[in-house]
């Protein structure tokens, strides 16, 4: 058994502002369905994630992306808090994929 267990509380969703994107629709049906529309539209903002964790009293928390710069940029400023969690986006397979390769390589 390790010596410290720990849980993580919560996790955030980085995503870039799809007001504009024409595959937005998509997630418009889901966003919606939970009245964050506007998160969906205009963008994450880093630090509405961090203040919310905070408020929550969140010891542990995940910030996700399907950019792995962005994501390891964002959780830089809060080490042992913060961890980055990375989903390239298979959409696209030859991005996804040399995402997948800059991962491994920095290891």
């Amino acid at each position: 058994m390790p010596a410290k267990l720990w849980v993580i509380d919560v996790w955030g969703k980085l995503l870039y502002p799809m007001a504009d994107r024409p595959d937005r629709r998509e997630g418009e049906r889901i966003f919606g369905r939970y009245g964050q529309l506007e998160v969906l539209r205009q963008g994450t903002e880093l630090e509405q994630l961090v203040a919310r964790a905070h408020a929550a009293e969140a010891q542990m928390a995940g910030i996700h992306s399907t950019d792995a710069a962005w994501g390891a940029e964002s959780c830089a400023p809060y080490p042992g808090r913060f961890f980055g969690i990375v989903s390239p986006d298979s959409r696209n397979i030859m991005a996804c994929l040399r995402s997948r390769e800059r991962g491994a390589w920095r290891r």
